[in-house]
């Protein structure tokens, strides 16, 4: 995950970021201390936050394991950025979401 030229990252069930790769923050315009200090919800454009914490709901209620969207992210300088995110949930022996 590290090296890839995907961004990628690891979220806990509150949204905050765990873990963060060089691309992702290139991509979000941030150094990995400052993403990681963030949750996913605060970078969201405001027009996508509802649509995306749905799905999020969805997942983890057990009604999926997975979910794509496209989305806009906010960049520090006010900028949008526009992604295509998928994510996936990594559950417990419970059955409880982890993490993302």
């Amino acid at each position: 995950m590290l090296h890839s030229p995907i961004g990628m990252a690891m979220v806990g069930r509150d949204g905050r970021f765990l873990e963060v790769n060089e691309a992702l923050c290139r991509m979000f315009g941030r150094e990995a201390d400052d993403l990681m200090k963030t949750s996913w919800q605060e970078i969201t454009h405001p027009d996508d936050l509802a649509a995306d914490s749905a799905l999020v709901e969805q997942v983890l209620a057990g009604e999926c394991d997975s979910y794509r969207m496209r989305k806009r992210y906010l960049r520090p300088d006010g900028s949008v950025v526009h992604g295509e995110l998928a994510v996936v949930a990594v559950r417990d022996e419970s059955g409880a979401v982890d993490f993302f």
